[in-house]
């Protein structure tokens, strides 16, 4: 499974698309499908994680991830 950990970096797509375009509004559309594409592959990477994890790790991940999701909004709205 480390096979499919990798440092995650912006597609070629992205830094393509970012020299070709100026201005806020058109570089917030690069930074819009390069997340489409970052948050497709994320998820696809976490269902196969889920898929080798012993249900008891299963439901560990899954507590932890609750956790820091709220210490996260709780961070957020201080």
């Amino acid at each position: 499974m480390t096979e499919d950990i990798n440092i995650i970096s912006y597609s070629k797509e992205y830094d393509k698309c970012m020299e070709n375009k100026f201005g806020d509004n058109q570089m917030r559309e690069c930074a819009n499908e390069e997340y489409e594409k970052q948050d497709k592959m994320l998820n696809q990477k976490y269902k196969k994680i889920m898929r080798a994890l012993p249900n008891d790790e299963k439901v560990l991940l899954k507590n932890y991830q609750k956790k820091m999701g709220k210490n996260k909004r709780n961070k957020f709205f201080l």
